[in-house]
Order: structure tokens, then sequence, then C-alpha cells
């Protein structure tokens, strides 16, 4: 594992299942294992879960910057040092199944036909149900010339509030 250069954190976009339907509700494909810490895996859509924008791009940040700060720390107090690091994240969800999805809809849209919903849940189903995180964990040990010298976490300060107040 590597940490990429400051100021390269990976494009995020919208996974665009339902926003482009014009309802406002804007998920993201999550990665897992960050791309700051070079965790792709996107082409087979491995390392991702659909989330709230929201819970991506400010909760799950706001821990992956803790993590990296912590071994970029690691790194400037043994600076004659080879630092590697390995790393292991939990995330602990709930599944959003479409009935939960079509009720949302309903709520947003009124008057949405079955036609239309049944065209946003074909949408879905090509991709994966959302993903209501209660929590994130990350997990690191870090390595000083080969050697385990240290472990540091850091998680996600809340759960996915957006889904939450979304999929009530």
């Amino acid at each position: 594992m590597a940490l990429k250069l400051p100021g390269t954190r990976g494009y995020t976009d919208s996974a665009s299942i339902i926003k482009d339907e014009d309802y406002n509700i804007d998920l993201n494909s999550a990665h897992i294992l960050a791309d700051q810490f070079l965790g792709s895996g996107y082409k087979e859509a491995l390392n991702l879960i659909l989330t709230s924008k929201e819970f991506n791009q400010i909760t799950m940040k706001n821990a992956e910057d803790h993590i990296t700060g912590q071994i970029k720390r690691y790194m400037k107090e043994n600076p004659l040092k080879y630092v590697t690091f390995d790393m292991r994240v939990e995330a602990i969800f709930e599944i959003l199944k479409s009935d939960h999805l079509i009720d949302t809809l309903k709520s947003v849209k009124k008057g949405i036909s079955q036609d239309h919903i049944n065209a946003v849940l074909k949408k879905i189903q090509k991709s994966q149900h959302p993903r209501k995180c209660e929590i994130v964990e990350y997990h690191v040990g870090i390595y000083l010339d080969g050697v385990m010298s240290a472990g540091r976490s850091a998680k996600t300060d809340k759960e996915d509030i957006w889904l939450k107040e979304l999929f009530k």
C-alpha cells in the first residue's frame, strides 16, 4: 500500500443511478479502501459500496484523512527508516432494498408511474442497492524496515445520517 501525493484524491462523481431522474437523491460509489491509499478496484465494482454523497465525501474522508495523518506523522518521526503499512477496513451497513427505494421515490415525486419506478429499479439492479453505513473502521499496521512497529486506527464519527433520513 502507499499514500497518493497530496491533492491527488480520486475523482468523485455521483453513482448516477437516481440522480439523473432529478429526485435530488445523490449517491456515490464509495471506495471502502480509499483511492488515497491506492485502493481502487472500480473496474469490477470491487471495493465499492453505494453510499450517500455526504457520507462518502465528508464522513469517510474525515476518517481517511485522520489515518493518513497518523501514517505521515510516523514517517516524519522515523526519517531514516523505510516506513510501510497495511490496512484492514471494516464496514457495517444495512442494504436498502428496492421496497425502501420505491417508497422513497413515491414520497419525493408524487404521482410517479409504475413504469417509471420499474425503469429506476432496472438501473439500480445493474449496480447495487444503497448501503446505509453504520460505521467504517480503518486499522493500520505500520512497519519500520519490514518489522511491525505500531498499529493505528480511525473510524467514521457517525452513521450515514443522510441515507437514514432519506429512507425512513
